[in-house]
């Protein structure tokens, strides 16, 4: 017996279920008829609710920016003291939201998709978080008795950020290939920050 839903539900379950592919298969994963299989529905009611396939891409990548940008902004409000020896706060956040959130991956498709050098409205979008981000890092740094100017701090989340990004889509990889393992959260995330503070 199918469950009924008001159009709201229904878009919210449809998403669900393709957020679900999109994470467990990449980009691969979203095609409509594997979508409406999941879901228990048919295609040409994913079709109803967005219109089209793009119009489902569309509404699963703003919810999962708008997803990426609430993390960072509940992350950035904790205000919990660093242990001794751990990896800069700064770094295990991007880690978290970009590697483990799944966003990363949704990052570089919709990067694969545009017509530009860039996503349409994420630099707008992230810019504020960023300056957010530059804050929490000099004053982190400051505390460690390891003090970094603002630029020094940009340069820090951005290589950080595009370190993530990287580790989100190849890292695995890399890693089995180096014969390395260890917890990236631990291991990698102490020695990157260690490497990128000492300069």
């Amino acid at each position: 017996m199918r469950t009924r839903r008001n159009p709201d539900q229904a878009k919210t379950y449809i998403l669900d279920v393709a957020e679900a592919r999109f994470q467990r298969y990449g980009r691969e994963g979203l095609t409509l008829k594997d979508i409406a299989k999941d879901a228990g529905i048919t295609h040409s009611n994913i079709l109803h609710h967005f219109g089209s396939r793009d119009g489902l891409h569309q509404a699963l990548v703003a919810r999962l920016i708008s997803r990426l940008v609430e993390d960072i902004i509940t992350r950035l409000a904790e205000d919990a003291p660093t242990p001794e020896g751990a990896p800069s706060p700064i770094l295990a956040l991007l880690y978290d939201t970009l590697v483990k959130g799944g966003h990363a991956k949704l990052l570089v498709w919709q990067l694969a998709e545009s017509k530009g050098p860039e996503i349409d409205g994420l630099s707008d979008t992230l810019s504020p978080i960023f300056e957010a981000l530059k804050d929490r890092l000099v004053a982190h740094a400051e505390r460690q008795n390891r003090p970094i100017s603002s630029e020094e701090a940009a340069h820090f989340i951005q290589l950080a950020a595009t370190a993530a990004v990287g580790d989100a889509v190849i890292g695995p990889t890399i890693r089995t290939a180096l014969n390395t393992g260890g917890d990236v959260q631990s291991d990698y995330l102490k020695w990157f920050t260690d490497l990128l503070l000492k300069g």
